[in-house]
């Protein structure tokens, strides 16, 4: 097995890319309810992407409800 070692930048970047992430599905009314290290997808360039929406509730006028779908951020 090959050791990676991430620099503290490429760690910010990623970090800051999750924030970003849950800013935006903040913004579409939506709770992840799940965040956690093994929900976040990383791929080349250290792109990461949340994922695993299972637990995800829709926020409608201040009261929740289940949903499924699907959502695409690209930052």
């Amino acid at each position: 097995m090959s050791e990676f070692i991430l620099k503290c930048t490429d760690c910010v970047s990623c970090f800051s890319q999750v924030a970003a992430g849950m800013a935006y599905i903040e913004r579409m009314n939506y709770i992840h309810r799940d965040l956690r290290s093994a929900n976040i997808l990383v791929g080349n360039g250290l792109i990461c992407k949340i994922a695993d929406f299972g637990l995800a509730r829709l926020i409608e006028d201040n009261e929740y409800t289940a949903r499924q779908g699907y959502f695409t951020y690209q930052p």
